[in-house]
């Protein structure tokens, strides 16, 4: 616990310094959200590790061996990328899968679990799904079941700064998630300091 209020502390006082946000009545409030975004976009490192993978059926099946693998194996996961994108932003098209597994999903018994009850296999070409390992816990954070389907959603930030990172059509995607997800919570959130400065005059 005193990790995590330390590091909050330390973002805290960086978002600060930097301009980012301001600190009133104890609250802190971001003061350039679109800003800080698209720099946060910059500097991410993306999944710490990606596993391109082919099962039976298209990219939705896929996604299903996987979800239904992380249940019954009580692993954490989230559709990300692509599939997180076309949940958010419906006008989004994809043929390779992506899906979040924590970490210990990664271990060589686990993903022989997964050949053996889905028939997923580790390829080097035609692949229908990418297995990421998040770089952090944080990647997982703020996931939630869309409409539409039964498993998690990696959060429209995360699933932002995921698609910034591929070349070509994520880029495309990244903008109708920004679109249709992020900049009006972000320009309210911008616009919420205008008001505390009014309140303070």
């Amino acid at each position: 616990v005193d990790v995590s209020v330390g590091l909050a502390s330390k973002v805290k006082q960086a978002l600060i310094q930097e301009g980012y946000a301001i600190e009133h009545e104890k609250l802190i409030f971001l003061r350039d959200p679109i800003g800080l975004l698209e720099n946060w976009a910059k500097k991410y490192p993306g999944p710490d590790e990606q596993i391109p993978m082919y099962f039976r059926g298209n990219a939705e099946a896929a996604e299903q061996a996987v979800v239904n693998w992380c249940r019954d194996n009580h692993l954490q996961c989230a559709l990300a990328g692509f599939s997180a994108a076309w949940r958010l932003a419906p006008e989004v098209r994809y043929s390779v899968g992506a899906v979040y597994v924590e970490s210990s999903g990664f271990d060589r018994k686990m993903l022989d679990r997964l050949a053996a009850y889905q028939g997923g296999k580790r390829v080097d070409t035609g692949a229908n799904l990418l297995l990421w390992r998040p770089f952090d816990p944080s990647a997982l954070a703020g996931s939630r079941t869309e409409k539409g389907t039964d498993a998690p959603v990696t959060s429209a930030i995360q699933t932002f700064l995921d698609l910034k990172r591929m070349a070509g059509r994520g880029e495309e995607a990244a903008a109708a998630v920004y679109e249709r997800q992020l900049v009006g919570k972000l320009r309210r959130a911008a616009e919420r300091i205008k008001e505390l400065r009014h309140a303070d005059v």
